[in-house]
């Protein structure tokens, strides 16, 4: 089974890797049919619904000095900033090499992950306690793994199996 010690600078400090996924139970029920790609991915297909309100955390361009907004790029590239905006449709100005505006995906800087829980505290009546959801793709939890995760399957028709 990883470590977080195996994971180190994806996970905050303090995180650690739990067996027991009986915490994430109620995730199942609350999430939408999977329509297929074809249809495009709605939200409550990977978000449990039932909140009254989400937030899409955009990925920072790169991890240089200068961090452009994901806004600025759209707007200075004459589209129009939207909640559903895709960095492939954003037009970017030349930079040099070692500046790319890519965005670090799968790897939430420690910044953002701060700032993310600084906000949300005062929303739950457990602060203290976070659980951190991890698609089942990301490669890097494949490094060396062994376990650790379990499958939760949805006995509703046309409900994808879920790792958690």
């Amino acid at each position: 089974m990883a470590t977080v010690s195996d994971l180190a600078g994806f996970w905050p400090d303090g995180a650690t890797l739990l067996d027991d996924v009986s915490p994430a139970v109620w995730l199942g029920p609350r999430l939408l049919p999977w329509l297929g790609s074809e249809f495009g991915t709605r939200v409550g297909a990977v978000v449990p619904t039932g909140y009254p309100a989400y937030v899409r955390i955009l990925h920072p361009l790169g991890d240089g000095p200068v961090r452009p907004r994901w806004k600025t790029l759209a707007e200075a590239g004459g589209l129009v900033y939207h909640p559903t905006l895709q960095l492939a449709g954003v037009p970017r100005p030349p930079l040099a090499p070692d500046q790319p505006y890519v965005p670090t995906i799968g790897k939430t800087p420690a910044w953002v992950r701060q700032a993310l829980l600084k906000n949300l505290e005062g929303e739950t009546r457990t602060p203290g306690s976070v659980f951190y959801g991890i698609w089942e793709g990301w490669g890097e939890l494949n490094r060396g793994a062994s376990g650790g995760f379990a499958f939760v399957n949805d006995p509703r028709p046309g409900r994808p199996r879920r790792q958690v």
